[in-house]
C-alpha cells in the first residue's frame, strides 16, 4: 500500500455485511425516527390487490411484526421487488407536514410539466 497522509497501518477498517448495515440503519432510524400522523391526506380510501399497485399511488395499510415504529404507515409507493415480494416506498409519516406538502406539489407540477 502506498504511504497516504495520516495513514495508520495499524488501523484496521472493517467493512459489514449487506445486513449488518441494514440492521445498524435500522437502529438509527429507531434513535433518531419523528413520526408525524399524516393521515389527515388522505381523503378516500379504495381496496385494491397489490397486483394492481402502480409507482406514486399512495397507500396505508396495518403492518403488524414485532419491532414496527410506524403500525400504520402512508406510503408513497415505489416498487415490488420481484423475489421477495416485499413492497417497497417511501414513509410520509416521517417528513413533516411542510416537507411533505413542498414535495408533493413538486411531484404534481413535475408530471404537468411532461
Amino acid at each position: 500500500m502506498e504511504n497516504l497522509p495520516h495513514h495508520d497501518p495499524k488501523t484496521e477498517v472493517v467493512i459489514p455485511t449487506f445486513s449488518d448495515a441494514y440492521k445498524m440503519v435500522e437502529k438509527l432510524e429507531k434513535q433518531l425516527a419523528s413520526r408525524y400522523n399524516n393521515k389527515r391526506i388522505v381523503k378516500s380510501i379504495q381496496t385494491i390487490g397489490v397486483g394492481r399497485l402502480l409507482p406514486g399511488m399512495i397507500l396505508t395499510f396495518n403492518y403488524s411484526e414485532q419491532g414496527v415504529m410506524d403500525p400504520r404507515p402512508i406510503l408513497l409507493y415505489l416498487n415490488t421487488d420481484k423475489e421477495t415480494k416485499n413492497i417497497e416506498g417511501l414513509n410520509m409519516n416521517y417528513l413533516n407536514a411542510t416537507k411533505l406538502k413542498s414535495y408533493l406539489v413538486s411531484l404534481i407540477l413535475r408530471k404537468l410539466n411532461r
